[in-house]
């Protein structure tokens, strides 16, 4: 099903895999029409089915998605969707036969040391931008900064490391401007981040980690934690998990409904593959708000307990 081509025609604003993070690979990401508050691409389509799931109100039908947004009929919104139906499986086949282009890494261009605005930014989230700089080799990226055609300029370059090589980047904006979170363009990755875990090796040598949704909440908790690029893991990741830990604590956002059942089950599931996992709840936001006095008193009970 051509979801994308239906989007497009219709005017919907839209992201896709790689343009945000709440954006799972095979999917693209509106704005969730049932939802109030944040408008922040929380309801996922599937590019292949059609399925639509809100991470914050769950599962919708794709017809009444549109109603929604379109203000149309139930009518008129299967007739759209029967249109970009009829060219789906062409189109899949097309995109099969088609030979992926693979493009070398390639960092966008004007790549700085943290610079005041940059800098700034990580001071207003409580972070110390020169220990961020040493321990997590995170940079700045000035103005006109276009890298395949997309804009990566003023935001923290994060680079994203595996089996000690550089394989993709991540650029988080320093600014309200969306989407606040940028990946290397796919087919200049070595390995796709949503296959892997963002974080220091080093601190995982006793085979203890704690998994956490982000690349900050990581640097608050420091070198025990582990990101999965958000609460949309992967099996991959799974599998990753399962081999370098004997024991994870999930500590995904708090106060988030859809946080906390994906957390469970991803305890659930590694406990399947024989690791020792617990689910530990904040009662609100996400790891990255604590302070650092909050953050180290927190890993340090944790590391601590019976759990």
């Amino acid at each position: 099903m051509d979801i994308e081509g239906l989007l497009r025609a219709c005017n919907i604003d839209y992201v896709s895999y790689g343009q945000h993070h709440h954006v799972t690979e095979g999917w693209v990401n509106i704005h969730c029409p049932f939802c109030s508050g944040s408008r922040n691409y929380h309801l996922g389509i599937n590019l292949e089915k059609g399925n639509c799931y809100c991470w914050r109100c769950g599962s919708h039908k794709l017809s009444e998605v549109l109603q929604e947004v379109l203000k149309i009929s139930y009518k008129e919104a299967n007739r759209l969707i029967t249109k970009y139906r009829a060219g789906g499986p062409r189109i899949a086949q097309e995109e099969a036969n088609r030979k992926v282009k693979i493009k070398p890494l390639r960092l966008p261009p004007n790549i700085v040391p943290l610079q005041k605005n940059h800098r700034y930014y990580l001071i207003k989230r409580k972070f110390d931008p020169d220990v961020i700089a040493q321990l997590w080799g995170v940079q700045g990226i000035g103005p006109a900064s276009i890298l395949d055609g997309v804009d990566f300029s003023n935001r923290l370059f994060i680079p994203v490391y595996w089996d000690g090589k550089l394989v993709s980047f991540q650029a988080r904006a320093i600014s309200n401007k969306e989407p606040k979170y940028l990946f290397c363009p796919k087919e200049r990755q070595l390995v796709n981040p949503k296959d892997i875990i963002y974080g220091n090796p080093d601190g995982w040598a006793d085979g203890v980690g704690i998994c956490v949704e982000g690349i900050t909440d990581v640097w608050r908790l420091g070198k025990k934690a582990f990101a999965t690029f958000g609460i949309d893991y992967r099996r991959p990741q799974i599998r990753c998990m399962a081999k370098i830990f004997k024991k994870v604590f999930v500590m995904f956002d708090g106060g988030e409904v859809q946080a906390q059942k994906k957390a469970k089950r991803l305890v659930d599931e590694l406990s399947a593959l024989g690791v020792d996992a617990y689910q530990v709840v904040l009662k609100e936001g996400d790891p990255g708000e604590l302070s650092q006095e909050e953050a180290n008193r927190l890993v340090k009970d944790l590391l601590k307990s019976g759990a």
